[in-house]
Parts: structure tokens; sequence; C-alpha cells
């Protein structure tokens, strides 16, 4: 059977560091991240949405295209400036947690 791999790495910031990230992939709950952890989850092959979420904050929905034995690399965080993360806390909850591939 054919799949990819969606290797996922939290980095650290200053804001929820001792809550634990819930990780969805399409919809469905994969996984669960403290800060500096990290995951691989297998997936079949095609596009895929990736959504982060802590308590009511998410980060914006990311699409990722997986390949057949490729592995896509993502990393996740909170805001690093304390000011601009309570912005975003209070705000912009929709876009609290960034994304980078």
């Amino acid at each position: 059977m054919a799949k990819g791999f969606i290797h996922i790495e939290r980095r650290p910031g200053l804001v929820g560091i001792l809550r634990s990230y819930r990780v969805s992939i399409d919809g469905e709950k994969r996984a669960k991240l403290r800060e500096k952890e990290q995951c691989t989850l297998d997936v079949q092959p095609g596009s895929h949405e990736v959504v982060f979420k802590v308590d009511w904050c998410t980060s914006r929905p990311v699409t990722v295209h997986v390949n057949d034995h490729q592995t896509v690399i993502l990393s996740c965080q909170s805001h690093s400036h304390l000011f601009l993360a309570l912005f975003w806390l209070v705000f912009r909850s929709k876009n609290h947690i960034q994304v980078f591939q």
C-alpha cells in the first residue's frame, strides 16, 4: 500500500509552554505535541489539510501535497514576542499558531 509521511516539530515559544497542540489532518485528530516534541504521521499520497489547535486558538489550515514515500516537514510555534502573542490570543485567535513548511 502506498503511503507518505508528514513530520511535525513544535518549536519553543513564549505562550502556551505548558499546553499541548492538537494536530488534525483532514479533520481527524492525529497527535498531540508539547513544546520541543516532534512526530511523524503516515498519510495516503495526495493533498491534506493540517490544522494545529490549543484551547480556542488555531493555526490557519495548511494544505500539503504528499507523494508516495515522501516526507513533508512542518514546524509550528506560537508568536515569539510576548505583546504580539497577547494580541493574537485576543484578536486573532484563528492565526495564533504559526506554521512553517
